[in-house]
C-alpha cells in the first residue's frame, strides 16, 4: 500500500459530525506495513497537516487523526515507539506532532466538537506515558514528549493547554518531579479556568 492509498484508507469520506458515531474497520483489516513505513506515512500527515485540513475539512481530518493516535481504534501509534524503527525516525515523527497542535490551536473552538475531542485526548491515547522499562531509546523519546507537552502550555488555545495538562497528568506516574516542575514553571501561561485542573494534573489526577 503506497502513501496515497494509505491516506485514503485512514481518512475516508465521513459524513458524521459527532465522534461518538464514528465507525472504524476491525483491527485485522488494517494494512500490513512495516513499522518504519507507518512512521513515514504518519510523519507525512503531521508535516502536511494544514494542506490536509484544506483538502479534507475538519470532520474527515479529526476522524483520521483519531485513527492514527487512538490505540483503541488502530495499532498505528505503536509504530512510533517500535524497536525496529530507528530513534531518529521515531523522534522526528513524534516531534512533528507539534504541527498538529498548531492546527488545533487555529481550528479548535466551540463548533469543532470532534476535533476538540482528538486534541484533548491526544496524549491520553498515545501509548507512552513515561512508565515501565526505560532503555536509552525510550529515555530520549520521553524527553522529547515532555518538551512538547511543556511547549503546549504556552499556547493561547485553552484546548491545547488542556490537552497538555491532561497528558502531563498521565505522565506524573513515570516522571512526578518533572511533571510538577513543568506545570509550576508555566502557571502564568495557564488560563484561569484551567488552574484548578492544572493543580490536579500536577498530582497525577486527570479527571
Amino acid at each position: 500500500m503506497d502513501l496515497d492509498e494509505w491516506i485514503k484508507y485512514v481518512f475516508p469520506k465521513v459524513q458524521l459530525s459527532d465522534f461518538l458515531d464514528w465507525k472504524y474497520p476491525d483491527f485485522f483489516e488494517a494494512p500490513n506495513l512495516e513499522k518504519k513505513v507507518i512512521c513515514s506515512y504518519v510523519g507525512h500527515v503531521f508535516v502536511n497537516i494544514e494542506k490536509m485540513h484544506s483538502e479534507f475539512g475538519i470532520e474527515r481530518l479529526a476522524y483520521g487523526l483519531n485513527y492514527i493516535i487512538n490505540p483503541f481504534v488502530s495499532l498505528t501509534s505503536y509504530a512510533l515507539l517500535d524497536d525496529s524503527v530507528s530513534d531518529e525516525i521515531k523522534i522526528d515523527t513524534i516531534s512533528s506532532m507539534s504541527n498538529v497542535f498548531i492546527l488545533f490551536e487555529r481550528q479548535c473552538d466551540e463548533n469543532t466538537k470532534s476535533l476538540n475531542y482528538v486534541c484533548k485526548m491526544w496524549w491520553d491515547f498515545f501509548p507512552r506515558h513515561g512508565t515501565g522499562t526505560r532503555n536509552n531509546s525510550i529515555k530520549k523519546i520521553d524527553q522529547y514528549i515532555l518538551m512538547i507537552l511543556e511547549s503546549l502550555l504556552k499556547y493561547k488555545s485553552h484546548y491545547c493547554v488542556e490537552s497538555a495538562l491532561h497528558g502531563l497528568g498521565h505522565w506524573h506516574a513515570g516522571y512526578p518531579e518533572e511533571v510538577e516542575t513543568i506545570i509550576e514553571n508555566n502557571t502564568k501561561h495557564i488560563p484561569a479556568k484551567l488552574l484548578e485542573y492544572a493543580d490536579k494534573c500536577k498530582h497525577g489526577i486527570t479527571f
